[in-house]
């Protein structure tokens, strides 16, 4: 599945920290939650910034699908 950006950055109080898909959801669940629910989160394609909505979107499904494909690994 093609993702739509190619990084994800979340505004914290010390600074904006970016990470590529593979880095963002290997941090924990609550704080991801957590920075999407706080509007932290902006997604990015070289140096556009992507919408919010439809990016999110592809985010879960990119996700679900990489936990699909993990649980049938033996």
């Amino acid at each position: 599945m093609q993702l739509m950006f190619d990084r994800i950055c979340i505004d914290l109080p010390d600074g904006r920290q970016c990470y590529e898909p593979e880095q963002f959801i290997r941090q924990p669940l609550h704080l991801r939650i957590q920075y999407i629910m706080e509007k932290r989160v902006s997604f990015w394609r070289g140096e556009a910034e992507v919408d919010t909505r439809p990016a999110l979107n592809n985010y879960r499904q990119w996700s679900a699908l990489k936990g699909a494909l993990a649980s049938t690994r033996l």
